[in-house]
């Protein structure tokens, strides 16, 4: 499993969280805090574009931690965002809080599966959901409202203490970082909070998601520095049980 803390501690609003660790199963357990039911879905590591079989299907979202650099800034900056606020697009929320980019990541893989996940009623995520799922709210208003929730707050603090290595200082520097591809409408977008807007990587389908994205890894991030060991890849997948309800 991949083990390294994730985040950046870059926050628009001043505020500061403890880095996630990149865990699948802290991961899995902290979705199901915020309000997936048990047994409905689960985090898997990728632990290889070759070995893309051993992945469980279907798969919902891919999330990459990769390592900031001077090459991943100038890809994205030289990327095609989504425009507008169309109701065809991805769920979308900006990160204004420090070092919460993996909250942020699965945020975008649950809003945007939620169709095809069990969400508890009363939980954060229903709650949340219902209150921003509207494509008339726009990403900087989910960004308020997700850092003005307490239940939230909890629920990190929480989940960043567990794993396998110990938790950095919230305000220290990480440069790591973590987005989330999701398939939508026929396209496959990747979903970082520190951007604009979702980014458009081309056509996609449910059935091709997996595949899709990690072709767009190994381009965009992997290729750009070769020499750089600190990727990590995680798939989203529906379990066993759910498949058979």
């Amino acid at each position: 499993a991949g083990i390294t803390s994730m985040g950046e501690n870059k926050g628009g609003s001043g505020k500061h969280w403890v880095p996630l660790e990149s865990n699948p199963e802290v991961l899995t357990e902290f979705a199901e805090k915020l309000g997936v039911r048990a047994g409905v879905a689960a985090f898997n590591d990728i632990y290889s574009v070759d070995l893309l079989d051993m992945v469980p299907q279907p798969v919902l979202a891919v999330m990459l931690l990769f390592p900031i650099s001077e090459r991943t800034e100038r890809a994205a900056a030289a990327a095609t965002f989504a425009e507008g606020s169309d109701a065809a697009q991805p769920y979308f929320c900006k990160q204004t809080i420090g070092n919460a980019c993996g909250t942020i990541a699965l945020l975008h893989a649950v809003a945007n599966n939620h169709d095809r996940l069990e969400l508890r009623s009363g939980s954060f995520f229903q709650n949340f959901l219902e209150r921003t799922m509207s494509s008339s709210c726009s990403a900087q208003a989910r960004a308020a409202a997700l850092q003005s929730d307490s239940t939230l707050d909890a629920a990190h603090s929480q989940f960043a203490a567990q794993g396998q290595t110990s938790a950095p200082d919230e305000r220290e520097a990480v440069d790591l970082h973590f987005v989330c591809f999701v398939h939508r409408e026929g396209q496959l977008y990747e979903l970082d909070g520190r951007q604009r807007a979702p980014i458009v990587h081309g056509k996609c389908s449910s059935d091709s998601l997996l595949a899709d994205a990690c072709t767009v890894i190994q381009s965009k991030y992997m290729a750009a520095d070769p020499a750089e060991l600190r990727f990590t890849m995680m798939a989203f997948s529906l379990q066993d049980q759910a498949l058979a309800a």
